[in-house]
């Protein structure tokens, strides 16, 4: 595997691709997989191949880093809305895929949530950190935990009725976004009509910030502006950002 470099790509509020700014951060080439921006844009988590996988908390503004404990294989990892819970995936040969919470800032040791025999993934954590998604590949099946105080389940994963890819929640946990034959959402709790915004697209993500959703299709990122509310609306998708870069399983950017 070729050593790959994490960027960060600047774009101005709503996306203009006239001011996007293309940087790299200052961390040691390495084989790089999937990552996730915390949402204050301060921490990233990130997946690194090795010998035995880890993931490198990485601090932006202090340019510092440090592995997270694990004792086997960890990858694909995922924050919490409050930055203070991350949701990765734990592996080793000869044992399922678990996912597995952590309380960053704490000595207490990760929970398992959920484990299966194929990949799971951790996708998304609701609004008030107290339900994490996650899918499974390659069957692309959807589940919902109930996640504690201290990570611990408090009961049994739930599937969702119908199948997707990567997902993302609305700001307020009413809306699902999700990858499937293009970019589909669906009110929460689960509703059978399904809104599609486009035909094309994988990992779309749910601006906190901004009434848009980004989503990506080969090396080209989309953004379109959506409301949410009781009902949901969204004007026609319009391309942001075209650039090369190494795509690995799993989510390939992260949103500020």
């Amino acid at each position: 595997m070729s050593e790959r470099h994490v960027t960060i790509t600047h774009t101005g509020e709503k996306f203009p691709s006239s001011r996007r700014e293309l940087e790299f951060l200052p961390i040691e080439p390495s084989v790089y997989g999937t990552f996730d921006l915390s949402a204050d844009g301060r921490r990233l988590a990130i997946h690194v191949g090795d010998t035995k996988d880890f993931i490198l908390l990485y601090d932006i503004e202090r340019g510092s880093s440090r592995r997270l404990p694990a004792a086997e294989s960890a990858g694909w990892p995922k924050w919490s809305a409050n930055g203070e819970m991350l949701a990765y995936t734990s592996f080793a040969e000869g044992k399922p895929y678990r996912v597995m919470v952590q309380r960053v800032d704490s000595d207490r040791p990760p929970m398992p949530v959920a484990e299966s025999s194929t990949r799971l993934t951790p996708s998304t954590w609701s609004p008030d950190g107290r339900t994490l998604t996650f899918y499974e590949f390659p069957t692309n099946r959807i589940s919902a935990v109930s996640i504690q105080l201290d990570g611990s389940p408090s009961s049994p994963p739930q599937p969702l009725s119908f199948r997707g890819a990567t997902h993302d929640l609305s700001p307020d946990g009413r809306w699902l976004v999700y990858a499937d034959a293009g970019i589909n959402v669906r009110a929460l709790p689960v509703g059978e009509h399904v809104q599609k915004i486009s035909d094309i697209g994988s990992e779309p993500k749910w601006c906190r910030t901004c009434n848009e959703i980004v989503f990506r299709s080969g090396n080209r990122w989309f953004a379109t502006e959506v409301r949410a509310g009781a009902t949901f609306d969204w004007k026609p998708p319009r391309m942001i950002l075209q650039t090369q870069f190494n795509d690995s399983p799993g989510p390939s950017f992260g949103l500020s």
